[in-house]
């Protein structure tokens, strides 16, 4: 957030996962997690997958865009404005 790359984010606390890891192995691994929901604009992707990358402790963490078809423009603007 100090780098003004989102203007907004939410925070879920406690997210069971389960996935195959290690990777071609079969395995189940169960894994508790933190969701982050980074609200910003597309033009900030590279920039965000970097530092998501930088500073998350997995080698492969997900990180994924959800386009918006609808958002309201006073939200919209509010969003636009407080990103650099």
């Amino acid at each position: 957030m100090g780098r003004r790359l989102v203007a907004c984010i939410n925070v879920i606390p406690r997210v069971t996962s389960l996935s195959f890891w290690p990777p071609q192995t079969g395995k189940i691994e169960q894994a508790s997690e933190v969701v982050l929901i980074c609200k910003t604009t597309a033009a900030k992707w590279k920039q965000i997958e970097a530092a998501v990358r930088k500073l998350h402790s997995y080698d492969n963490p997900f990180i994924a865009a959800i386009p918006l078809s609808q958002i309201s423009k006073q939200y919209a603007d509010w969003l636009s404005g407080e990103i650099k």
